[in-house]
Order: structure tokens, then sequence, then C-alpha cells
């Protein structure tokens, strides 16, 4: 179980120190962070990248922070907390690519890294036997 302890943390400082860098960016630079056109904003709410930067800073990057200290801290709710920051990746990265209509491979990868937090986070559920792996186990030792 620790070897899952450790890849969560990992996991979401990968994530959230990686988010903050770049939301920092978006936020100080937000008509070209990075070299990133605003024409991939055409049919978004959004003009420049102000406001998803600060999402991204706020939520993905801080977020994912947080996850990697609930995890390292060893916090009753670090399953939760992991399952919500990277349900929020995975969600982030859905609508980044229905916002900007094509699919670039640091999406794949981003979306990959927020499932495996989701899976992880599951793991850690599952073998705390916490609730909603708690009913499914009860569920499945019935059945025997």
């Amino acid at each position: 179980m620790k070897k899952v302890f450790v890849y969560l943390a990992v996991l979401h400082y990968f994530i959230g120190i990686g988010a903050v860098f770049g939301g920092i960016m978006g936020m100080i630079y937000p008509d070209n962070p990075m070299g990133i056109s605003n024409d991939l904003l055409k049919g978004s709410p959004f003009t420049n990248y102000f406001y998803p930067s600060l999402i991204l800073f706020a939520v993905i990057g801080l977020g994912n922070v947080l996850a990697g200290l609930a995890v390292r801290l060893h916090s009753k709710y670090q399953g939760y907390v992991s399952g919500v920051f990277g349900g929020a990746l995975v969600i982030w990265i859905v609508v980044q690519v229905l916002i900007m209509g094509s699919v670039h491979p640091l999406h794949i990868i981003y979306f990959i890294l927020g499932v495996a937090a989701v899976s992880g986070a599951a793991v850690v559920l599952y073998k705390e036997r916490l609730f909603p792996m708690n009913i499914l186990t009860a569920v499945f030792d019935s059945r025997k």
C-alpha cells in the first residue's frame, strides 16, 4: 500500500506543479502564453487565457498540490481528495479538447494521468474500505 501512496503523491505533485506554472504564465501573459494563440479560444466564452489560466492554477494546480499533501500526510480523506482532483483533470482535458476542437499529445498524456489519479484513489478507498468501495466489497463478499 505504501507504493500506492508514493505513486499518488508524486503524480499529484507533478500535475499540480505543472498546472501552477502553466496557470501563472497564462495569467501573466493572457494574450499569448508560451506561444499559444488566442485563435484556439474561438467558439469559447473566453477572449484570452486569463480566466482559463486562473482555473488551471487554482483548481488543477493548487488542488493537485493539496491532494499530494493529503496523501503525504495520510489524511483520512486522501482517497476522496485524490479522486476529486484526478477527476477534475479528466474533465478539464475533455472540456479543453471540445473547446479547441483538436487533440494535442499533451491532452492524451494528461488525460491518462487524470485517470491514473482516479484509479489510485479507487485503490486507496478499496484498501481502506471507505465509501463507495465498502458497498462494492460487501456486495461481492455476500455472493460467496
